[in-house]
């Protein structure tokens, strides 16, 4: 019993460290999710470069789905 008291420390300094890392990983997520929105909302803004309606609706759905894709986060 003394090896596992031993190593409970060791542990809760593991637990610390993951929670720490993924709390910082989740912060870097949500910001890059923010920036992705921000640009999709620029991209969709109303801009004389758009021809129809139709290619401006397609335009923005494509840059939706990508926005909602959390593997893409360039």
């Amino acid at each position: 019993m003394c090896q596992v008291e031993a190593d409970l420390p060791a542990a809760s300094d593991i637990v610390a460290s993951v929670a720490a890392t993924s709390a910082e990983q989740h912060q870097e997520l949500l910001a890059a999710r923010a920036e992705r929105g921000s640009l999709l909302d620029r991209l969709c803004a109303p801009h004389p470069l758009w021809d129809t309606a139709d290619n401006k609706l397609a335009a923005c759905t494509a840059l939706q789905k990508a926005a909602r894709d959390d593997s893409v986060l360039a």
